[in-house]
């Protein structure tokens, strides 16, 4: 099974779940950057480190993605999606574009991951539709149930981001010694796991310490902690980690 044949089967579950509740299409918001709900990645994973997207599914595996102008024209050539909406990188152009993608659906039949929405983007969307927004519209439920079962990719995935969690945890230990600047251990840490195959983040790395004092050099006895932002980030093994 490859990255593709992960994500078709994820989607196809989380739609055939959704369509036994009478929704004909589900919606996924990614509003901020570096802050990606891991629904949304699920289904998406373009979308970690992007923001003002949002992805639509149909029962008949037809797929929208509303999403900033800047990089639609390759998205468009991809043929990953298709519908490709392109807006300007904005709230306001946001909700435009996601209501313009939503035009061809029945309102009455659409679901929503609300835990991958602010409160401020669910209530305009659902004024701007004319529907309530009540809890019944939505699907997390379904997605989080789907999501603790893993597939053979997300096993071999969530295998490589221990491997290098755990190698660049090490590289830093021998490396470790009194004097030495946090903040630029911190950055070490990053730079370890982008060395040996990681990118992007689930969340900034830090270092504490079992004393829990907040030292800007380490002294002798510290005994750091290091908390790797990098943590099973190989897309989507970072959301199988963040899962478990």
């Amino acid at each position: 099974m490859n990255q593709n044949d992960s994500i078709k089967r994820r989607r196809d579950s989380i739609m055939t779940e959704a369509q036994k509740r009478g929704y004909e299409a589900v919606v996924f918001f990614n509003e901020v950057i570096r802050q990606n709900p891991s629904n949304t990645i699920y289904v998406m994973p373009h979308a970690l480190g992007d923001e003002h997207q949002t992805f639509i599914m149909d029962h008949n595996g037809d797929t929208t993605l509303v999403m900033p102008h800047w990089g639609a024209p390759r998205v468009r050539a991809s043929g990953e999606f298709n519908e490709v909406i392109a807006i300007k990188q904005e709230k306001g152009h946001h909700i435009k574009g996601t209501l313009e993608a939503l035009k061809k659906y029945d309102k009455d039949k659409l679901g929503f991951d609300i835990s991958t929405v602010s409160a401020q983007m669910w209530y305009r969307i659902t004024s701007e539709l004319g529907i309530a927004p009540t809890h019944e519209r939505d699907i997390s439920d379904i997605v989080f149930k789907l999501r603790s079962i893993k597939d053979e990719y997300e096993i071999e995935e969530i295998c490589k981001a221990i491997e290098i969690t755990e190698a660049a945890f090490h590289m830093l230990i021998e490396e470790t010694s009194p004097g030495r600047n946090v903040a630029y251990m911190k950055r070490e840490l990053d730079a370890n796991m982008i060395e040996l195959g990681a990118y992007e983040f689930s969340f900034d790395s830090s270092i504490g310490f079992i004393k829990g004092n907040k030292t800007e050099f380490l002294k002798h006895g510290d005994g750091p902690r290091p908390v790797p932002g990098f943590l099973g980030s190989l897309r989507l093994g970072v959301e199988g980690i963040q899962s478990l």
